[in-house]
């Protein structure tokens, strides 16, 4: 980890030096060997991120501000289809447990840059809940409505969080790409209700459609080869 802070500090230094010259100093005064280094304890970084969730679950402004994001697209979403009433959020729980990672990795990158690996294990119960009601429009605009509740539940995660760093040489638009290992393991808890409270339906077909949804977006997004790209800022030009 102290690398890692040194390369970013490196790099957004003002010299002009080629990305490899970089690596290659930073590499050789932290002795540290990209090809034979053991994986990196990470108990310490654990309790830091442990600490870190656990002042934001007791923020009760953070957590308002999360619930008002949530609100917003909910909204923005309920504005795109004629077929669905204002959604109503029912329950948000941010869980009580932590993150644990271990077998942390630098290595070189495929992209003239370099790669932190570092395998995370999640079990929790981290819960998003709506209400709505999905109109019947037909012969004539809302002319009946089915009440539907909605509950998702993230229970446990584990897998390889691969991190790149990347620098290509004939550009200077550095960015980062976050992906998901292949053998990742996620398990989700689906709730649906549908019809009025005296008659309530729990669809199992439902159910299976919404956690193949969910997990169809997740590997399409975020399982490598695919990845979220972060553009970084170049550094500022100087006169």
């Amino acid at each position: 980890m102290i690398f890692y802070v040194a390369l970013i500090i490196s790099l957004f230094n003002k010299s002009k030096k080629k990305l490899n010259s970089i690596q290659d100093t930073v590499l050789n005064k932290l002795e540290y060997d990209l090809y034979s280094h053991p994986s990196e304890s990470c108990d310490w970084i654990n309790v830091l991120i442990g600490i870190l969730i656990e002042s934001y679950r007791r923020d009760n402004t953070f957590k308002q501000n999360i619930v008002n994001k949530i609100n917003n697209i909910l909204s923005d979403t309920q504005e795109k289809y004629s077929f669905i009433a204002p959604i109503i959020l029912t329950d948000f729980a941010l869980g009580d447990e932590y993150p644990q990672i271990n077998k942390a990795k630098i290595r070189p990158g495929e992209h003239n840059g370099m790669v932190t690996e570092f395998f995370i294990n999640f079990d929790d119960c981290l819960v998003l809940g709506v209400d709505t009601n999905l109109m019947i429009n037909w012969p004539r605009p809302c002319i009946a409505a089915l009440p539907v509740s909605l509950s998702i539940s993230l229970l446990h995660f584990s897998g390889k969080i691969i991190i790149e760093y990347v620098s290509p040489l004939d550009s200077n638009n550095k960015y980062i790409l976050f992906s998901i290992g292949d053998d990742y393991n996620l398990k989700l808890d689906v709730k649906t209700l549908l019809g009025h409270r005296t008659k309530i339906k729990d669809p199992e077909k439902l159910t299976n459609i919404i956690i193949n949804i969910v997990n169809d977006l997740f590997r399409n997004k975020l399982v490598y080869p695919n990845y979220i790209r972060y553009d970084l800022p170049n550094k500022p030009k100087t006169d």
